[in-house]
């Protein structure tokens, strides 16, 4: 049987930090700072905790949205009164600010990109579906190259305002499409299509390496990978997600947010590159929110109906998610 003195050594060291990092999983030390004796433990799956962050100016929902925990974007949306709007606010990670408004007022958009280079896709529900598309430069909006096809009931996007991804929503009404279209900075053209086709669902990566989750009519539960030239189905979530968010990578990626069935459902998952583990839920309803996309260990999850308002309203609340593969524990003794 292997022991602690086979494994670390005989001396227990002294920190003045915690370790950053799962490589020193089973590490026994002294504190320096706390003064007190700690170990790092190996998560084997993701271990996090979702925080409060800071409430959006104006609550809404059906948003577009990018970017990253401390630099976020919300662009339009469904707000009480307009319907359709072109408010754009930023997040800093402590706190929303309104910025330059969108050139034309959306809601049931989708977005890509960083909240300093993000584009706003597409647009609306049923007839009123719109294919205009803009570019945020991290001061204004630009309106571009417009997608092949109209595209409204929240399109998914992925990649970033020289290399992105459309896909995903609906192109007449109450249809999913299983249209995809790639930006190259100038111009859209049409790749290989989804297999199964979605609306309200979610997706994040990059322009070649994109997970496509949940969604309706569904299954809610399916999982689709583009690996720069076609699509390929991958292990299914444990629970049902449509209207929801998603941050991260093909290889590591978290997936939040309700279900058509179950829209006060809190489910988090994380994913390794290969199945799903569930994590810790989130505390407040966030249907058809915003979303940052670019990190499956800090990612915020804003506004949309309920997010700290009765359900069925449009508030504005901002919940924070942050995990790592290891965890630090303080060693008592009785």
């Amino acid at each position: 049987m292997a022991t602690y003195k086979g494994i670390k050594g005989q001396t227990v060291s002294s920190q003045a930090s915690d370790p950053a990092s799962a490589d020193d999983a089973g590490l026994l030390y002294y504190n320096t700072a706390s003064g007190t004796f700690k170990v790092v433990l190996d998560g084997g799956a993701p271990i996090g905790a979702w925080s409060t962050g800071g409430s959006m100016a104006t609550g809404r929902t059906e948003i577009g949205s990018a970017g990253s925990q401390t630099n976020a974007l919300a662009m339009g949306g469904n707000m009480p009164s307009p319907a359709w709007s072109a408010l754009t606010e930023q997040y800093n990670g402590t706190a929303w600010a309104e910025v330059a408004t969108l050139n034309t007022p959306r809601r049931a958009s989708g977005g890509l990109g960083t909240g300093s280079a993000a584009l706003c896709l597409g647009a609306g529900e049923a007839p009123d579906f719109a294919s205009h598309v803009e570019e945020w430069n991290g001061t204004g909006w630009t309106t571009v190259a417009s997608l092949p096809a109209v595209r409204g009931y929240t399109p998914c996007g992925s990649g970033s305002v020289t290399a992105g991804l459309c896909f995903g929503g609906s192109t007449t009404p109450n249809h999913a499409t299983l249209l995809v279209e790639k930006w190259n900075g100038t111009g859209w053209t049409e790749v290989a299509n989804v297999n199964t086709a979605r609306r309200f669902a979610t997706g994040c990566g990059t322009a070649s390496a994109t997970l496509f989750i949940g969604g309706d009519p569904g299954p809610e539960q399916l999982v689709e990978e583009y690996n720069g030239t076609s699509w390929t189905e991958k292990t299914d979530t444990n629970n049902p997600h449509a209207y929801v968010g998603s941050s991260g990578t093909t290889t590591t990626a978290t997936i939040y947010g309700d279900s058509y069935d179950s829209p006060t459902s809190q489910k988090t998952e994380g994913w390794n590159g290969s199945s799903w583990t569930e994590v810790a839920e989130y505390s407040q309803e966030h249907g058809s929110a915003g979303t940052t996309r670019t990190s499956a260990s800090a990612a915020a999850y804003f506004a949309g109906y309920g997010a700290g308002v009765p359900p069925g309203n449009k508030g504005g609340s901002c919940e924070e998610w942050s995990y790592a593969d290891y965890a630090v524990q303080t060693v008592t003794t009785s």
